[in-house]
């Protein structure tokens, strides 16, 4: 395919797949917006609220982060990998420590109508695992995560995915039926 045009590789590539069991993917799965997936419980927390309480709140609803407010506005966000660098870094009272002393600041947002593939590319883009969702007046409304993704595709894709064995790479010890 040396010498031909993206578009003469794509559709090579699609002539190819004619006729084959492929998946039933198409554009408008990661065009769908954020709104759409089943997301997790979130919390937000105002910036003056304690470590000790964010921390309450993530054990009891089992979750990864805290989105930070100030008068309801999304101001940043404090997560599990937050916690534990400042625990190396520099030992805080969780009782008297805020969230505004260590949340992170620079937070990148969503909006409800962005798209799974708008997620998907700032998670990968930045790095991060979750994303909060925010109105226009940056009002926080929700909160994407990795996992909200990975589980709207295997819902998706059940036959492909939920199927697979639990360790497809594992040779057996002994070999079938005896």
């Amino acid at each position: 395919m040396e010498g031909h045009s993206l578009e003469e590789q794509e559709e090579e590539y699609l002539k190819k797949l004619e006729g084959k069991d492929s998946w039933p993917i198409c554009e408008d799965v990661f065009e769908r917006p954020v709104q759409e997936l089943k997301r997790r419980t979130w919390v937000a927390l105002e910036a003056d609220s304690k470590i000790a309480d964010a921390a309450r709140e993530m054990v009891s609803k089992r979750i990864g982060s805290v989105i930070v407010t100030d008068d309801e506005r999304l101001v940043g966000i404090l997560t599990e990998r937050d916690l534990l660098n400042e625990m190396v870094e520099r030992p805080f009272d969780p009782q008297e420590t805020t969230l505004r002393d260590l949340m992170t600041t620079d937070v990148h947002t969503l909006r409800a109508d962005d798209s799974v593939a708008m997620a998907i590319h700032r998670m990968s883009q930045w790095g991060h695992r979750r994303l909060p969702i925010v109105d226009p007046q940056r009002r926080p409304v929700g909160l994407v995560s990795v996992r909200d993704i990975v589980d709207y595709l295997a819902v998706l894709f059940p036959h492909k995915i939920l199927n697979m064995p639990p360790n497809p790479r594992k040779i057996p010890e002994t070999r079938e039926g005896g």
